[in-house]
């Protein structure tokens, strides 16, 4: 994903995580943004360009230590876009998800 991505109007690096039921985001990057948090979570709007617009969604994420990037999405946030944009079709670095179906191939295969 890019890293012209936003959280709270700031640039933020992104990467999408499979394995992760939720989201989270970085202590790190959240102390240097100064972002509130509340029960270690944050509160922001994120932003993210796509070749049609960009997508834009208010999210509650979880604060973590030591992530490989500022914001991971998990499953819950490409379950948010599944339901809000069923026609949408995002492309995960080499894996397309088709949510129509939610049918997973290869790009490779396409």
């Amino acid at each position: 994903m890019s890293a012209t991505a936003t959280f709270s109007n700031i640039a933020v690096s992104t990467t999408f995580d499979n394995e992760a039921a939720t989201s989270s985001i970085s202590q790190a990057w959240v102390l240097k943004a100064g972002l509130d948090t509340c029960n270690s979570v944050t509160s922001g709007l994120v932003t993210i360009p796509c070749d049609g617009g960009v997508i834009s969604m208010s999210m509650n994420v979880p604060v973590a230590a030591s992530l490989s990037h500022d914001l991971v999405f998990g499953m819950d946030w490409l379950q948010f876009l599944r339901a809000a944009a069923p026609q949408l079709v995002v492309h995960l670095g080499l894996w397309k998800y088709f949510f129509n179906e939610l049918f997973i191939s290869h790009a490779a295969d396409s």
